[in-house]
């Protein structure tokens, strides 16, 4: 409104309405505008001049898509949801009334397409490496590494397509960056490659062992996803060298390795474990012996044990041993280890020799008598003698 002061009474004299667009966040006009499909803008209509106050405000112009919210408000937002070109307008009335509007080209531009090999992730094993492609129909791509901060392929940033072969050692994020220089519209699309630390550990228990004894060996693998097969190695001493814990019955120091295979990515990882088998020198007593009824003889033993049980009771032995019948003396040693090992002598006994002239008797001189029992001797394991004395 103009006020203008003469020699007549003041007037008011109305200038006329007016109106145009303004991009919100800079409050500056506009009238041309380019977005990238995805893209917002906040507009601000902003009337000038006319009949305060100003009664209805409408957007219109996006051919009913949704692209304004709100239409009936000073203050709108275009998401840019379409590509195509769209004239946009703004329409305000005053108190008069009178309706100006004022109009904003808004030219959406489509992203530039992205196509990539894998499409979002992959999964390989932590010794593999992988491929990873893309294409466009921009006019540059780049694949970016966020971890180290660089980018991983600078040989034809203005390409439509780029490939490298990548070997993480861990789940890693690769960025696939494209655009139109043309149009500044920009895309990124993330593609992680997950690395399985496969691994497996061998055991076995008990470890180490005695001569004779058995293992059970156990192959543990972690990291991966499973099914897992196993290869055991060597397969002559063991119950099933496909499992994994097959029964191992070494007879001498082995060393068992396990190959394991996740059968859902093909990963393998191996491990080996030694089993030990203990060496013991088995004690020794007394060589087979034989002793006359009524004598004695004195037990020893020799070895490595710490522990020495006999069979005749305790784990030690009275000496001298006077057996009165045949007897088998064994003994079994314990060594450091827990190992066990007999051994065992037989101590023969020979039955009493009795010795019978029979019966006494008088003769006369010159008569003869019979001597000698029935038998003269028993007993004994020698030849019989015998001897005669006159008295």
């Amino acid at each position: 409104l103009l006020f203008i002061l003469g020699c007549f009474p003041w007037m008011l004299i109305a200038q006329p309405l007016t109106c145009n667009i303004k991009n919100n966040a800079t409050g500056v006009s506009v009238s041309d505008i380019e977005l990238c499909q995805g893209d917002n803008i906040v507009l601000n209509g902003t009337p000038r001049g006319g009949v305060l106050p100003y009664g209805t405000h409408l957007w219109d112009g996006d051919g009913g898509t949704g692209q304004l919210s709100p239409t009936n408000d000073s203050i709108t937002t275009f998401t840019a949801l379409i590509v195509g070109s769209w004239d946009i307008v703004y329409h305000v009335t005053d108190a008069g009334p009178t309706t100006v509007t004022d109009t904003v080209t808004i030219t959406v531009n489509p992203w530039p397409s992205l196509v990539t090999i894998p499409d979002n992730a992959d999964t390989i094993c932590n010794t593999d490496c992988i491929n990873i492609s893309a294409s466009t129909n921009g006019d540059f791509i780049f694949i970016y590494h966020p971890t180290i901060g660089s980018i991983l392929d600078t040989s034809c940033s203005s390409c439509s397509s780029v490939a490298i072969t990548v070997c993480p050692s861990a789940t890693t994020d690769y960025w696939i960056v494209v655009g139109n220089s043309t149009t500044g519209c920009f895309r990124a699309k993330k593609i992680t490659i997950e690395v399985l630390n496969f691994s497996v550990v061998a055991s076995a228990n008990p470890n180490p062992l005695c001569i004779g004894g058995s293992s059970t060996l156990q192959a543990t693998p972690s990291g991966g996803v499973g099914p897992y097969s196993y290869i055991w190695s060597p397969a002559a001493t063991l119950s099933d060298p496909t499992i994994a814990n097959p029964i191992a019955t070494p007879t001498v120091n082995t060393n068992y390795c396990v190959t394991v295979t996740d059968l859902s990515y093909g990963c393998t990882a191996s491990a080996c474990v030694m089993v030990t088998v203990n060496p013991q020198i088995p004690p020794v007593i007394n060589s087979d012996t034989t002793i006359c009824n009524g004598g004695c003889l004195t037990l020893t033993v020799t070895g490595s044990g710490i522990l020495y049980v006999w069979n005749i009771g305790g784990p030690g032995v009275s000496n001298p041993q006077c057996p009165a019948v045949t007897t088998t003396y064994t003994v079994t040693m314990t060594d450091f280890s827990g190992c066990t090992a007999s051994d065992q002598a037989v101590v023969t006994v020979n039955a009493a020799i009795i010795a019978d002239a029979g019966p006494s008797d008088t003769i006369c001189n010159g008569f003869c008598t019979t001597i000698g029992g029935s038998p003269t001797a028993s007993g004994g394991m020698l030849r019989y003698s015998s001897r005669g004395k006159t008295k």
